[in-house]
């Protein structure tokens, strides 16, 4: 899935990553590769993250999930592999996700707050 700045700020509040931005030249590859999503680099490899199935009306789970790992020492290159559960993560409620249209606007300022990748 596809994350709003402010969920993408709280997953790095969460987790050792850095985020990958949109704009970036390796996202078209990675998306073909793996889906429309927001895509965050760590120390084991590349992550996304996904809604949880909600069992009551109240769960707005979300988990970080691995999708690749490095696949040298130098973590220069990526192998995909089958998803991996990694880790909860509070990114706020399913009404806070983009497209939704209940989902706040968001300024500039907290785009520009993230750890990202250059």
């Amino acid at each position: 899935m596809r994350l709003s700045n402010v969920q993408v700020k709280d997953v790095l509040n969460q987790m050792d990553t850095q985020v990958i931005p949109a704009d970036h030249p390796a996202v078209q590859q990675l998306e073909r590769t793996f889906g429309d999503h927001t895509f965050f680099l760590g120390k084991e490899g590349l992550h996304v993250v996904e809604r949880g199935e909600k069992e009551t009306t109240e769960d707005d789970y979300a988990y970080a999930v691995k999708v690749a790992t490095w696949s040298d020492e130098q973590r220069t290159s990526l192998q995909p592999q089958p998803a991996e559960l990694l880790k909860r993560v509070d990114i706020g409620p399913e009404s806070a996700d983009p497209g939704n249209p209940d989902a706040p606007e968001e300024s500039v300022e907290e785009a520009m707050a993230h750890r990202v990748i250059k």
